[in-house]
């Protein structure tokens, strides 16, 4: 006679398949599409509930990424030493709560994402990337029409999930919409289904290099054309840069090598900045950056959140802005700042490799967008961006700890016996 379970022990396996980690990719997948759509939910049903599915969706994909916490052991330490610094600089900011939490939210949510990027399996990543670059497209598409003026979609209607910015509309655009590349002269930018220029600029970017370095490059011509008209009709400088970073410098590298690169990219790169820092407004990028780095240095522990960002700035608690690695710094000082450079170093050394990785390039221009921009904690946009920094990072560490093993294995061969197994094998 077969004796049923204990409902304890029915309830755990139940559960054990609930949670099983291949809903990992639907969770993804999920937190990039209630991305896609937050904006135009907001203006469809007037509530800002809409801006909080995506963190739903989030807080699903990293739990079931926590069931996975073995692939990627260093991921996951960083991820906890980030996370206390985050909470160390809440409970030392200079905001209210509510705002503090929207702060801490800026600069965790993308350690999140590396995290959950450093879990998932080649099959899993190509889906992520693949929804990322259909995103990228249907946003391409309603981006072209809005060159000639054609918005189906009111812009203004969006700021109803924006209580803390004050932000001007003008002729039903907000500010943000506008480029000013001289003083008085600007031109208007494609905002896309975000309703945000440098947030479709951004993910519109992601798409465009993903789409070219993907196996099926059977499109990648047509695909890209779309996705750098939108790109260049968004005017996003995170986006410009990524697109600089993650797709023409690993090209122009295996035409002339990596020296040749590096002396070409310090140059171009120096134009580059002098044109942009040229422009009305976008000196405050370069501004937020040093100054966020300075305090924090300087602080060696950070001065928690108040102190540098558009969150802390549009409350009159801090005069500079745009750049996340600014206020991330700010915040939390030296240990934030080593974490980042490390960081940093390892995806340069994945880059330079004699056999390189082609994501290396995207995962660089990730840290590249967070210096000189916001937005590039905007979890709306951003997904598949710092997703690829885990990518390439458990990447490394994979192939590090094989290294290992393979030189202790031809250590212990001259020592075995003829005839002896090793139990490894």
């Amino acid at each position: 006679m077969e004796l049923t379970p204990p409902f304890h022990t029915r309830l755990v396996r139940s559960l054990s398949i609930a949670v099983r980690p291949v809903w990992l990719l639907p969770a993804v997948a999920l937190i990039v599409i209630c991305g896609a759509l937050q904006a135009p939910l907001v203006v469809a049903t007037g509530s800002s509930v809409a801006t909080w599915l995506d963190d739903g969706a989030l807080a699903l994909a990293g739990a079931l990424a926590l069931l996975r916490i073995r692939r990627s052991p260093w991921v996951f330490a960083a991820l906890m030493f980030w996370g206390a610094l985050v909470a160390i600089a809440y409970f030392r900011s200079s905001l209210e709560p509510g705002v503090a939490l929207l702060v801490a939210r800026q600069v965790g949510v993308p350690m999140a994402l590396v995290f959950i990027g450093s879990v998932l399996n080649r099959r899993e990543w190509a889906g992520v990337a693949w929804i990322a670059i259909a995103v990228g497209v249907v946003n391409s598409l309603y981006m072209l029409p809005e060159l000639f003026g054609l918005r189906l979609i009111p812009p203004a209607n969006a700021l109803l999930a924006d209580s803390i910015h004050e932000i001007f509309v003008t002729d039903g655009l907000p500010g943000y919409y506008y480029y000013y590349y001289a003083e008085g002269s600007f031109f208007v930018r494609a905002g896309g289904l975000f309703l945000n220029p440098p947030i479709a600029g951004i993910a519109c970017a992601v798409a465009l290099v993903l789409a070219w370095w993907m196996p099926r490059r059977k499109w990648h011509w047509p695909l890209a054309a779309v996705l750098g008209i939108a790109v260049a009709a968004s005017a996003s400088r995170a986006g410009l840069l990524i697109v600089a970073i993650g797709l023409v410098l690993p090209l122009v590298r295996r035409w002339i090598g990596t020296l040749w690169t590096v002396v070409a990219a310090l140059a171009l790169g120096s134009a580059g900045a002098a044109i942009f820092f040229s422009h009305a407004g976008s000196g405050l990028h370069a501004a937020g950056l040093i100054q966020g780095v300075t305090d924090g240095v300087q602080s060696v522990i950070g001065l928690g959140f108040g102190h540098a960002g558009n969150y802390s700035s549009s409350v009159g608690a801090a005069e500079s802005g745009e750049s996340l690695v600014g206020v991330a710094v700010s915040a939390m000082g030296i240990p934030a700042l080593l974490v980042i450079l490390f960081s940093a170093a390892l995806l340069v050394r994945v880059t330079l490799a004699a056999h390189p990785d082609p994501l290396g390039g995207l995962a660089i221009a990730a840290l590249g967008a967070a210096a000189l921009s916001e937005t590039g904690g905007a979890l709306n946009g951003t997904v598949a961006l710092w997703a690829v920094v885990g990518v390439v990072l458990s990447r490394t560490e994979n192939s590090s700890s094989g290294a290992r093993l393979r030189a202790a294995s031809r250590q212990r061969a001259p020592t075995e016996e003829p005839g002896e197994e090793d139990p490894a094998t």
